[in-house]
């Protein structure tokens, strides 16, 4: 039995210096050498039947390795625990009278496990209404993240609410208690009458806007025939 040695040193260097065709071309050389080794020794019966297929699947798969070792696009992890909506509408509902809608041109269902929260990147603009389907108020502001847990929507940046009664509240942050049914912050706002202007530190309404009141009044300017002038 006449065995004869593969240079595999030889194999490898071809691989890196030549490339893949080169290894291709060393490849075929040295399968010449394969097949008159098992020609002469072992399987001559069924040498011209089975190697010449095996020849042509070794070829498939060097052929195909550029294909399957292509680059991929990268996908980050949070991505996917992450729903995306655009200009979405969500009715709220009780006894089958619909009590408000919130309206945004992008929402961020975040479904994660024990992360669960929508958020409102892009605006938000919320719409209450009375049992006879009114409007009573509006709510507009930069953003807004509605926490799943305690049912509370955090709204920030230029929070304008406006009531049909002609009075608006403005702030930079305002929570709203869905479970409770009010508005409230404490930070600094600035509420308007159609007879006085108030400024202070914290605030309190029903989410309808009906009825509120500021904890601590910092400036209030009366509007009328004359201008009046309080602080505290």
């Amino acid at each position: 039995m006449n065995w004869k040695r593969l240079n595999i040193n030889g194999m490898l260097e071809d691989w890196n210096v030549a490339g893949l065709e080169g290894w291709r071309v060393r490849t075929l050389k040295y399968w010449k050498s394969f097949d008159v080794f098992f020609q002469r020794s072992i399987f001559p019966s069924f040498h011209h039947s089975i190697f010449p297929l095996l020849a042509i699947l070794l070829l498939l798969l060097v052929g195909c390795d550029s294909e399957l070792t292509a680059p991929s696009r990268d996908i980050a992890k949070s991505d996917l625990y992450i729903e995306r909506a655009t200009d979405v509408e969500i009715l709220y509902s009780d006894s089958a009278v619909i009590r408000l809608s919130i309206q945004a041109p992008t929402l961020l269902n975040h479904i994660k496990s024990g992360q669960e929260k929508k958020e409102f990147p892009d605006g938000i603009k919320v719409d209450f209404f009375n049992e006879s389907g009114q409007t009573t108020s509006t709510l507009t502001a930069k953003s807004a993240i509605q926490n799943a847990r305690d049912d509370k929507i955090f709204i920030r940046g230029d929070v304008v609410v406006t009531s049909e009664s002609k009075e608006t509240l403005e702030t930079d942050e305002l929570i709203w208690d869905e479970r409770g049914k009010k508005l409230y912050t404490d930070k600094w706002v600035k509420v308007t009458t159609p007879d006085e202007v108030i400024y202070g530190y914290g605030f309190t309404s029903n989410q309808e806007f009906t009825y509120w009141k500021i904890s601590k009044v910092r400036g209030r300017f009366n509007v009328g025939n004359g201008l009046k002038e309080e602080f505290n």
